[in-house]
């Protein structure tokens, strides 16, 4: 009976778990309201201790701040929470949802007070991650606008908070509750909502009235309020009209941006005095574009086009003036020269003030514009007041929307539950640089193979076969081919031996490529990265065509070029042959043939033995077919026979080999085409001088020839090289190169302040502002004087690293200066677009007085 007892109380103690209220249903379970420790609590002390406890209030507004909804929640002792920003990745964030009502809508992402303990985990769970806590007790603050004529005393703002409340020693409970937050005399100590109201385009210096013209678009904006004058019970009506340029098109109106690529138009009234917004629509054809599979199917409009959006006035909106904020942010693209040129999204601010009277006017009220925030904040407040439009359709498209007119909440009648009630949480613009970088060197592969050698081996073989059916290589085998005409003709054995010395020139470059991969790490193709092999090539298949088209003669036997072809062919020797393998098998390396680049990966990674076996196997492979013509000439007998065809035939081989250089030159260094140009020409003049000695001459003329020829190309390399140098050098040495590593290093972990110019070679736009902005003397002295370091991130390429890093900074191109103060270098200062000399010097100023988040909000 005891023992049944003990079972019976334990299980009791069990059944009673940690309870999070609101302030409103404290111990809505009915338990006792003071419980003893208990059996449970003999084993852990800090089971009868609620993990946190939530209190809710909203405050109505003032003269100089709106309404505001507070959440407070007390954490108990030895426990955290995690932010409302906490990085994915890691631990679940804290997450707050309003309902959707008519009665009021959410302005702002809620904020802080005070603001989360954040550091970078070093544990083996989220090794970089970025940890965002809270400690002991936390208020989470918004403003609020509630809608004209309700009643804030008999008013509940219904919303649930969802949380994990963890233990220092690792263990968490899940927190879902919801809360119902009424009016209060006041907001909790601190509570403040900063820069308020919005800022107005009302005398902004760039302000304009009823049309507007931004400085760095083709767009031309107009808008009215129509009528001006709008009676309680009616509505009045925003239309904004966009003059789009003869072959340009806007993206369509969306509510909020949503997938990366090309920026939908979006629309978000800040505030309206308690009016009620409804999501805008258009009547314009949308057209649909699914040419990007990675951008997904594109919607814009063509020619110009007209938004409306409703503001509806609640029946009890007392008479009087209301104004009504808002940004507009959007990107036009322009097909006028035949290519699209889009433009950077762009972001504009607009006001009007409806006058709610006793008749509905006839005549209108111009909106004032003035120039915006950026695309990236119409973006976070587009997408958070969509939450609070009707529902859309599911069978309709953000456009021609009809809305319908929702009534609001009677005074003193909470809202009721909306099933499509979202997070009311910022939405982050991305951490930079708050993990470290992936560590390739932990990587662990399993082999998909079948792991036999001779696997491998079969399809290095059959990849060196295809190796010449590849473009790189296909302009050299006519030279070749020319043997083969004059091989058909000869006894088997003297064109064996030619393709045998032929296949030693191919097997020799892959035996070298063996070696350096197994002692520099160079993979296949690898050494077409490096400038130097790259020059070369290009001056060695550039005098080869000079041959081919009779410039001069190459001094090799058999090596085309020197007399008539037949004669040249006939006198095909071992040297030719195997120059000829070379050249070949060099060209070769820009390509990768399928099933070789199997066997090459793997042979890297297997013993030195081994992966040399395999690359000569890729080269027999390649040389397989002129090792089969060897033993069998009979094989080339379709070929004409040897005749004047032949010069025809290599003058061609020579532009072609011409169009190969001009396939060199594609991917080589940006900065090194010209300076390589430079040098080719003069090869050419070296090629022509030696040219000029006859054949016949005695050999002290041949060699001053070829000395003077030497002589003219080192000239000529010698300019071309200084010209490169002059290309390559840094306008300013103490500017890095960018990386995210980097960046870390300087502003995370050393506490510096960092400034990074995002630009690229083919931006005129970076360009002047770099040379009229950020190299000024007010520039560079505010820089020197905050001890700032300076990075340079060349976005000429599409590095992906940089890529990823403006899409991050809300940038989809260049130029971007971004500032990440050595105090919080999570928080960057970012100038999208372009930027003025006297603003980028106030942020100089800012970032680097900035230690500790800067929370005027709090103040």
């Amino acid at each position: 009976m005891l023992f049944r007892s003990g079972i019976a109380f334990l299980l009791l103690g069990l059944s009673v778990a940690p309870t999070l209220v609101a302030q409103q249903d404290v111990n809505s379970l009915g338990l006792p309201g003071q419980m003893g420790p208990g059996l449970v609590g003999s084993f852990d002390s800090a089971a009868s201790v609620e993990p946190a406890t939530i209190t809710t209030q909203f405050v109505a507004a003032t003269t100089d701040q709106p309404a505001v909804l507070a959440i407070t929640v007390t954490i108990a002792p030895h426990q955290h929470a995690y932010s409302l920003t906490q990085p994915p990745g890691g631990p679940q964030p804290t997450k707050i949802e309003l309902e959707r009502s008519t009665a009021y809508r959410l302005l702002a992402p809620f904020t802080p007070l005070p603001l989360p303990n954040a550091r970078v985990e070093t544990g083996e769970v989220w090794t970089g991650l970025r940890i965002e806590e809270h400690e002991g007790t936390v208020t989470w603050f918004a403003p609020i606008e509630l809608t004209a004529g309700v009643d804030p005393k008999r008013l509940e703002i219904r919303g649930k908070i969802q949380m994990l409340v963890c233990s220092d020693g690792g263990s968490c409970i899940p927190v879902n509750e919801r809360f119902a937050a009424m009016l209060a005399a006041e907001a909790p100590a601190g509570v403040r909502v900063a820069d308020w109201p919005p800022a107005s385009p009302v005398g902004h210096p760039q302000s304009s009235v009823a049309s507007y013209e931004p400085k760095n678009s083709a767009v031309k904006w107009s808008g009215k309020l129509v009528p001006a004058v709008v009676r309680p019970g009616e509505s009045g009506e925003l239309r904004i009209t966009a003059k789009v340029p003869p072959k340009g098109h806007l993206y369509a109106l969306a509510d909020r941006d949503a997938a990366a690529g090309t920026k939908p138009t979006l629309i978000a009234v800040e505030t309206a005095g308690g009016l009620v917004p409804h999501r805008p629509a258009t009547d314009a054809t949308v057209q649909i574009d699914n040419s990007q599979p990675a951008f997904g199917p594109m919607r814009f409009h063509e020619g110009d086009v007209t938004w409306t959006q409703r503001i509806e006035v609640p029946k009890e909106a007392a008479a009087g003036e209301y104004t009504i904020l808002g940004m507009l942010g959007y990107q036009m693209c322009d097909y006028g020269g035949g290519q699209a040129v889009c433009e950077l999204p762009q972001s504009l601010r607009f006001s009007v003030k409806l006058q709610v009277g006793g008749e509905r006017s006839q005549n209108d009220a111009p909106l004032t514009f003035a120039p915006g925030a950026g695309y990236p904040q119409v973006a976070a407040a587009a997408a958070m007041l969509a939450d609070f439009y009707e529902p859309l359709p599911t069978t309709a498209g953000t456009d021609q929307i009809a809305t319908t007119p929702v009534e609001p909440a009677k005074p003193g009648q909470p809202s009721q539950p909306s099933q499509s009630a979202k997070a009311m949480r910022p939405m982050p613009m991305g951490e930079i640089g708050a993990v470290d970088e992936y560590d390739l060197s932990k990587l662990v592969l399993q082999d998909v193979g079948r792991g036999a050698i001779s696997y491998y081996l079969a399809i290095a073989f059959v990849g060196g076969l295809i190796l010449n059916l590849m473009p790189c290589v296909l302009p050299v085998i006519g030279l070749k081919v020319m043997s083969f005409v004059d091989q058909a003709g000869k006894s088997r054995s003297h064109a064996l031996v030619l393709n045998l010395w032929f296949a030693a020139g191919i097997i020799a470059v892959f035996l070298l490529l063996g070696v350096l991969a197994i002692t520099l790490g160079l993979s296949w193709g690898g050494q077409n990265g490096k400038t130097p092999f790259n020059v070369t090539v290009a001056v060695v298949v550039f005098a080869m065509a000079l041959s081919l088209l009779g410039v001069w003669e190459v001094p090799i036997p058999g090596f085309f070029g020197s007399g008539s072809v037949q004669s040249a062919a006939s006198k095909e020797g071992a040297l030719g042959a195997f120059s000829k393998g070379v050249i070949t098998t060099v060209l070769a390396t820009p390509c990768t043939a399928p099933f070789m680049a199997s066997a090459i990966a793997w042979a890297v990674t297997q013993p030195a033995a081994t992966n040399l076996l395999v690359f000569t196997t890729v080269g027999l492979g390649m040389a397989s077919p002129y090792l089969l013509i060897g033993v069998f000439p009979e094989l080339m007998r379709f070929l004409p026979k040897p005749g004047a065809w032949m010069d025809t035939f290599k003058q061609v081989s020579g532009f072609v080999l011409m169009g190969t250089v001009i396939f060199i030159l594609s991917y080589i260094e940006p900065a090194a085409v010209v300076p390589t140009i430079l040098l080719l020409l003069g090869v050419a003049v070296a090629c022509w001088w030696v040219a000029r000695t006859p054949l016949t001459a005695e050999l002290a003329d041949k060699a001053k020839a070829w000395g003077w020829g030497c002589v003219v190309t080192a000239i000529f390399g010698g300019i071309a090289y200084s010209v490169y140098l002059l290309a390559v050098a840094p306008a300013d040495k103490a500017w890095q190169p960018f990386s995210l590593e980097r960046l870390k290093q300087v502003a995370v972990v050393e506490g510096k302040t960092v400034l990074v110019d995002f630009s690229a070679e083919w931006c005129v736009n970076c360009k002047f502002f770099e040379k009229t902005v950020l190299h000024t003397a007010p520039v560079e002295q505010a820089i020197r004087e905050g001890k700032v370091v300076t990075m340079y991130g060349d976005f000429t390429d599409y590095a992906p690293e940089i890529d990823r890093t403006l899409k991050s900074l809300g940038a989809n191109g260049v130029p971007v200066i971004a500032i990440f103060p050595g105090g919080t270098p999570y928080e960057p200062i970012v100038f999208r677009g372009g930027y003025l000399q006297q603003d980028l010097v106030k942020a100089i100023v800012e970032a680097t007085s900035r230690r500790g988040r800067a929370v005027t909000a709090l103040q």
